[in-house]
């Protein structure tokens, strides 16, 4: 659907309003204001379609609306909109079920969740890497054919030197030979320096030490192959996966942007974890107030974790996922919406603009 046909829809519901003189925006920074993309075209057709003059109103703590933790007041763009210093929100405020006690939401248009987002750590190649090539299932399978075949090499040598079977060197030595043999052959080097075998020897032995020797070959090559692409593909592991790992490690600081939504979903969660994570939080006093700083402060000290939103953090700034990583849990999965004073006589008009672009 093009701005044409947004604007006759439009028109036609303006038309059985009275179009307001003045709308009361709130709006976070000061001096020029400029919008792009999605949030532009919903404000340009309203704009065109009400002739309105707009009127800026800026809150005093600059936040998008949290709940004061000493007065219990609103304060920020919610703050406004609560106490009809504003008509509408100009950016999109995270909907939750506190925030719609005090005011009013346009239909949703964007959905996003939490995440943790901390500094990329380095590759974790260590003596690890060379055990990881095989699953451990597959590791004991090769110790158990190990042992059978090194069993059964022995009996044949021990079978050919059966004349000496009384002397227990000799049987000793069969032994080592057998067990030697089986790890040559494994690392595909010459069996034959553990134990000669001649033409003359059984065919039962010769076909054993065949099955052995490609056996060998086989896993050798499969672990070789394994190795190298552990080693040439860079792998990390991270110290922190979810919000519980926060509490183990207490030397890892939690950084959250007060009087945002990241921080009322932490601290109004009834998750008994998530609570003890906020009461750590809280007590370490380590507040931010803008994604950039966090963002900052986790590049700088690796135990500094971000909790942000993923829609904006990672759209909004080109260090994820190069310098900055994040887990895949996802926290407080939430939705995105115009808020609006709870008397607003135009928010059919806001809900109905956006329907019409979500179905463009």
């Amino acid at each position: 659907m093009n701005t044409r046909s947004f604007k006759e829809i439009t028109g036609s519901i303006a038309k059985t309003m009275n179009s307001p003189s003045t709308l009361k925006f709130g709006v976070l920074q000061s001096g020029g204001k400029t919008f792009r993309g999605f949030h532009a075209e919903i404000f340009k057709i309203l704009l065109e379609t009400l002739n309105f003059t707009i009127q800026w109103v800026q809150p005093r703590n600059k936040t998008y609306g949290v709940k004061d933790a000493q007065t219990g007041e609103w304060i920020g763009l919610v703050g406004l909109l609560a106490t009809k210093q504003a008509d509408v929100a100009v950016l999109p405020l995270s909907v939750s079920s506190s925030r719609r006690t005090v005011i009013t939401f346009s239909v949703s248009f964007e959905s996003y969740a939490l995440r943790l987002y901390m500094k990329k750590p380095g590759p974790s190649a260590s003596w690890n890497t060379f055990l990881a090539v095989f699953e451990f299932k597959y590791w004991i399978l090769l110790i158990v054919a190990g042992c059978v075949c090194s069993v059964s090499l022995a009996w044949h040598f021990i079978t050919i030197d059966w004349d000496h079977l009384q002397d227990t060197s000799n049987i000793l030595y069969n032994i080592g030979s057998a067990i030697s043999a089986t790890c040559l052959a494994f690392g595909i080097q010459d069996m034959s320096l553990a134990r000669t075998v001649s033409n003359s020897s059984p065919i039962s032995l010769r076909m054993l030490i065949m099955t052995i020797c490609v056996c060998g070959v086989l896993n050798y090559y499969f672990y070789t192959g394994g190795l190298i692409s552990f080693v040439m593909v860079q792998k990390f592991e991270m110290s922190i996966n979810n919000l519980e790992d926060i509490l183990k490690n207490p030397s890892h600081q939690l950084l959250v942007r007060r009087g945002y939504s990241d921080e009322a979903f932490l601290r109004d969660s009834l998750d008994i974890t998530t609570q003890k994570v906020w009461v750590k939080t809280v007590t370490e006093d380590n507040p931010i107030h803008t994604y950039e700083e966090g963002e900052i402060r986790i590049k700088q000290e690796a135990r500094n974790i971000l909790f942000a939103e993923d829609y904006f953090f990672e759209t909004y700034y080109d260090s994820f996922p190069c310098d900055v990583v994040s887990p895949q849990q996802r926290y407080f999965p939430h939705s995105g919406a115009y808020g609006l004073r709870n008397d607003f006589a135009y928010i059919k008009l806001f809900d109905m603009v956006i329907n019409q672009m979500k179905e463009a």
